[in-house]
């Protein structure tokens, strides 16, 4: 790996710790109060968290190595089943701790049987820009849906 790529990847990981601590303290200051939003709303308003870079920059490590250290499982949905093929690979390779993700395509994620007990604290879209509003959509929904409470809702990532 080129230093230049390694110093993109750290830049992105970081980026992601900014962004994420910031959603977490404001949804935090939100929930304080009752202010009459629906589940949904609140997960595309506070859970969301959008992170672009170019292509072969290193999101998808970053974002990896940023959902091992923050979270105790995580779904990676991809657009398309070869992507989860090699996600996974890549998460062998560079000898990340399997258990704690989920990879899934789109078509694959539709068909899962989602229930409070999965504890996905959070929901990542790599590739997202090959992902259609439709299915972010559909997501929103089902996570939004779920009998649990606003803190319990999963963050979302979306990779650009």
């Amino acid at each position: 790996m080129n230093t230049q790529t390694l110093f993109s990847r750290n830049n992105i990981y970081h980026a992601l710790c900014h962004l994420v601590d910031a959603s977490d303290e404001f949804s935090k200051w939100w929930l304080e109060e009752d202010r009459g939003i629906n589940s949904v709303s609140f997960l595309k308003e506070f859970k969301t968290i959008k992170c672009g870079s170019a292509r072969r920059s290193g999101h998808t490590y970053a974002a990896l190595a940023f959902c091992q250290d923050r979270f105790k499982r995580s779904l990676f949905i991809c657009p398309h089943r070869i992507h989860t093929i090699n996600l996974a690979k890549t998460v062998k390779k560079l000898e990340f701790d399997s258990d704690s993700f989920v990879f899934a395509s789109v078509d694959d994620a539709k068909k899962m049987d989602f229930n409070e007990s999965m504890n996905f604290e959070a929901i990542v879209f790599d590739m997202s820009t090959f992902i259609s509003n439709e299915v972010f959509d559909y997501f929103y929904k089902i996570f939004g849906n779920l009998s649990i409470s606003f803190d319990k809702l999963p963050l979302f990532i979306i990779m650009e």
